[in-house]
């Protein structure tokens, strides 16, 4: 289980002050405090949340970040919910010295790290919008210290390393970067069951996962074959069936025999029902690994075999 480290906290808060506060007198920020709620909003932060960190908190980022992670904000947060909540419209005496610390609960902790780890993937994506350098290298450290943690980026969320597989984000990228270069005819449904994949793995709906891993890799076969099929009349074309299109691709040469066997067993496994002595969720990390390592084999041998009018391997 992946735990939050105050190095992580600091590089957040040192992040967060370089896009929200002006370099100098004479420049804006790239971001500003308004704006910032702005875009978490866009992102599903709660409304309330935002309010009592721009308007009461004043997004100050070296005490904010770090009260999130002892969950002191979070306690200050419920108690300011149940104040707001009371029938005589939320009027109460404070005494002299300011009400003590409100008490924190268990989950207090856990809820204020889980808003810190939505606040990273938002980091993650502005950066990403950015072309300055120095950002760049703030997000690869900000990752890296993450990973030490024990989160890894998976379907647009960070989630504890034994609930993510390999190096996915940059497996994935790389992945969709083949697909596009190969600019199958299905590309937006190609890359819409990994996407939907991804999610529902987050979530831990195994099997459904499972199923978009799946229709992922049919869809792939699916345009190699099509598009091998309108420059190969020399080889009769399949049927459509996920085993005649197979056959299709070793007929014309696509595949040599060992791939053929291998390709074969992996749709075997991702369309089987069940698999006696491995656990549904090991079963999804599975299918994910199979996906990215199969996805990028056939997206990369397309590449070539197109470039060889679909007759060969030459270089």
């Amino acid at each position: 289980m992946g735990e939050l480290s105050q190095r992580t906290v600091a590089l957040m808060i040192r992040i967060f002050e370089a896009l929200c506060i002006p370099w100098d007198s004479g420049t804006l920020p790239i971001v500003s405090k308004s704006d910032l709620s702005l875009e978490l909003y866009e992102l599903g932060f709660e409304k309330d949340l935002l309010d009592y960190l721009e308007k009461e908190r004043a997004w100050g980022f070296r005490d904010v970040l770090p009260d999130l992670l002892d969950g002191r904000l979070m306690a200050a947060l419920r108690l300011r919910a149940q104040v707001a909540s009371r029938s005589d419209g939320g009027v109460v005496w404070v005494p002299p010295g300011g009400f003590k610390e409100p008490v924190r609960q268990p989950d207090d902790a856990e809820n204020g790290r889980q808003v810190l780890l939505r606040l990273a993937v938002y980091l993650c994506l502005r950066i990403d919008a950015t072309d300055l350098h120095e950002f760049k290298v703030g997000r690869e450290n900000l990752l890296a210290s993450l990973t030490l943690d024990g989160f890894s980026l998976v379907g647009g969320k960070f989630v504890p390393s034994d609930s993510a597989v390999i190096d996915q984000a940059a497996e994935a990228t790389l992945l969709q970067h083949l697909i596009k270069e190969a600019s199958f005819p299905q590309e937006s449904l190609i890359l819409a069951h990994y996407e939907q994949a991804e999610e529902l793995f987050v979530d831990q709906k195994w099997h459904p996962a499972i199923g978009e891993w799946r229709n992922f890799f049919q869809a792939v076969i699916h345009d190699i074959v099509e598009i091998t099929g309108h420059n190969r009349s020399d080889v009769k074309k399949s049927d459509g069936t996920m085993r005649d299109d197979l056959r299709f691709l070793l007929q014309t040469g696509f595949f040599n025999q060992d791939e053929w066997t291998i390709v074969g067993a992996v749709w075997g496994f991702l369309s089987a029902g069940s698999h006696p002595g491995i656990s549904l969720p090991h079963q999804a990390r599975m299918a994910m690994i199979q996906a990215l390592c199969f996805g990028q084999v056939l997206s990369s041998k397309y590449l070539v075999w197109r470039d060889n009018s679909f007759k060969g391997y030459q270089t």
